[in-house]
């Protein structure tokens, strides 16, 4: 049953007493100084308004109409004094109508029934883009387990080539345990796909030195690039401070995603470069991954890691994962970390993906 929040005014109650007779209907009426509160705790179909009597809150109003669950959800319909701009005050309040009074019952009645239809349909396209993002989202995480797992296939691969007992079977067995491990946590953090639409990852931070962690990942990943015959170069700046406050896993996650990408993109006999460095904003480390692959069109850049651009990329490119969702969880882990994350490219030179974190130390 559509429930219908009035705000009080001058006739409110009269509007009230014409919607009793509705049995479909139900409504309450609400004090000003109540009525945010009551949108945000129940988020009614319909919210009923007087342009005059609630002016203090047209902001606040238009704010919470623009908060996505609320927007779809809600339909706004504002009642206005006749020789007001109604044009003024739909903009001022993000109405979705606003009706002048005096007004006839019947009239109020239709507007009433056009904005909940309203509502309806776009509660109907607010659910099916919900339930295609998380779709997509929990394919961001599969495409990481990808990775985790082409890891422990490269050390099983490199395990069967040297000889048995030897040190290097020993690290590849250790190689594909701690990639493993890695798939574990990706798994345990499968619900990562439904925090992260809200915008919020879940950080763990311990004192780590990026310096070891990235090394750590370097000989793990080493082995994928052999087999496309590209260079794989790691410059650590001596004087850098890389102990810093971060999320071992999501950091490892987020550098094997801008490596995997690289190596996709790389032509055979070229090389990617990892960089640890001190950042060029004081008190922060910055992570490069440098290729020379094509490079990336400009105008692919500037939402290459928004989650609309995000989704439309792996949608147009999906027998290809590359650029696409895999970059929207890498923004996402870094902002969680306080940090930035942007690319620089050049069409036939290379792309270089730039990950900066705070370091206070």
């Amino acid at each position: 049953m559509p429930r219908i929040i009035i705000g009080e005014f001058d006739g409110a109650a009269a509007i009230g007493n014409l919607l009793d007779s509705d049995p479909t209907l139900t409504y309450d009426l609400i004090k000003p100084s109540q009525v945010l509160d009551a949108v945000e705790s129940s988020s009614p179909d319909l919210l009923l308004l007087d342009a005059k009597a609630h002016r203090r809150i047209s902001r606040p109003i238009s704010t919470l109409r623009n908060n996505n669950h609320i927007g779809y959800s809600m339909s706004l319909l504002l009642t206005a004094e006749q020789g007001n701009d109604l044009s003024a005050l739909k903009s001022a309040f993000t109405a979705d109508e606003v009706i002048s009074r005096p007004f006839a019952p019947a009239d109020l009645l239709l507007r009433i029934e056009r904005s909940l239809r309203l509502k309806a349909i776009r509660q109907e396209i607010y659910l099916k883009d919900r339930f295609t993002m998380q779709s997509d989202l929990f394919k961001m995480l599969v495409h990481d387990m990808g990775n985790a797992i082409m890891m422990i296939n490269s050390a099983l691969t490199f395990y069967n080539q040297v000889p048995p007992g030897s040190p290097e079977a020993v690290q590849a067995v250790y190689d594909a345990y701690d990639s493993g491990s890695l798939l574990e946590s990706m798994i345990r953090d499968s619900l990562d796909v439904l925090t992260i639409e809200n915008r919020t990852i879940n950080v763990r931070r311990v004192a780590a030195d990026l310096g070891q962690l990235l090394d750590s990942l370097l000989k793990r990943f080493r082995p994928l690039t052999l087999d496309r015959e590209v260079q794989l170069q790691y410059i650590l700046q001596k004087d850098a401070n890389t102990v810093v406050e971060v999320d071992p896993i999501l950091i490892w996650r987020v550098v094997l995603n801008l490596l995997v990408n690289a190596l996709k993109f790389s032509p055979a006999g070229s090389q990617i470069t990892l960089s640890v460095t001190a950042g060029a904003v004081p008190n922060t480390i910055r992570i490069t991954v440098k290729d020379e692959g094509p490079g990336i069109p400009p105008e692919i850049i500037p939402g290459l890691f928004e989650k609309d651009s995000a989704v439309r990329l792996y949608r147009a490119h999906e027998a290809r994962a590359g650029y696409g969702l895999g970059l929207l969880f890498c923004r996402l882990a870094v902002e969680a970390h306080e940090g930035s994350i942007f690319v620089e490219s050049e069409i036939g030179k290379g792309s270089s993906f730039i990950v900066e974190l705070p370091n206070p130390n």
